[in-house]
């Protein structure tokens, strides 16, 4: 694998050898080093592993404010002797 980039736009792509000879071949292309194309392309899609932790931790707080905030469900119960209508049984 190697790492080109584009001399018109600048944009890095890590492509096969055999790819990577036939693009700069045609003169709009030139090799880069790996490093180049980590912390421009690869490293950039990344989220800090804080931020991602920082993000769970409220969702689980609004998660919790929203069901302290939610009415509860009350069961239906039955008198002694009575039958719940077909279709409709309790799990």
């Amino acid at each position: 694998m190697k790492c080109i980039q584009s001399t018109t736009d600048g944009s890095i792509l890590r492509v096969h050898d055999w790819e990577a000879d036939k693009m700069v071949s045609k003169n709009n292309w030139e090799y880069v080093s790996k490093k180049e194309w980590k912390e421009k392309v690869r490293d950039v899609k990344k989220v800090p592993s804080a931020v991602v932790a920082i993000q769970k931790e409220t969702d689980k707080e609004m998660l919790r404010e929203a069901n302290e905030a939610a009415e509860p469900v009350k069961k239906k119960r039955f008198k002694k002797g009575m039958t719940q209508k077909k279709g409709h049984q309790d799990k």
